[in-house]
C-alpha cells in the first residue's frame, strides 16, 4: 500500500539516506519496499542532485585550492581567489539556490512499513530516519 506523502526535499534527502541504510537487511517483504522506496525517491530526487553539481570549472580551481591548502600556500590560495572571484561567487550563490530549495515541499509516492515488517536486527539508529513511513 502507498501514500502520497507531502515533504520537504530535504527530508526526503534524509529519508532516501535512511533507506540506504537497511536495505542489506533480510526479509524479502522489507526488501521490495525499501527497493520501491528507493528507486521512486531516487527518481524524485534526481533533478536536485543535477542542481547541486558544481561546475567543471569549479571542480578544477577546488582540486588546486585544496593542493595549495595541503601545503599551507595562503599567498597562493589568496592568489587563485583572487583570479577565480567570479567563479567562487557563481558557486556561493548555486549553493544559496539549493539551500532554498531544500525547504521546497514535494509530493512522493511512498509505501509504508509495518513495524511488524521490520527485521530483527534494524537498530533504532537506522529506524530513526525511516519514520516517516513507518506504521
Amino acid at each position: 500500500m502507498f501514500n502520497q506523502v507531502k515533504m520537504k526535499v530535504a527530508d526526503a534527502i534524509e529519508l532516501y539516506k535512511g533507506l540506504e541504510a537497511v536495505k542489506q537487511h533480510k526479509g524479502a517483504r522489507f526488501a521490495v519496499i525499501v527497493a520501491k522506496n528507493v528507486k521512486e525517491l531516487e527518481q524524485v530526487l534526481s533533478k536536485y542532485e543535477e542542481t547541486a553539481k558544481p561546475s567543471d570549472e569549479f571542480l578544477k580551481i577546488s582540486g588546486e585550492a585544496h593542493r595549495l591548502a595541503e601545503a599551507e600556500d595562503e599567498e597562493g590560495i589568496k592568489k587563485l581567489e583572487e583570479e577565480h572571484a567570479d567563479l567562487i561567487e557563481e558557486r556561493k550563490t548555486q549553493l544559496a539556490q539549493l539551500e532554498a530549495t531544500m525547504q521546497n515541499e514535494i509530493n512522493v509516492d511512498l509505501h509504508s512499513i509495518k513495524e511488524t515488517q521490520l527485521p530483527e536486527d534494524v537498530t533504532p539508529e537506522q529506524i530513526v530516519p525511516i519514520l516517516p513511513i513507518l506504521v
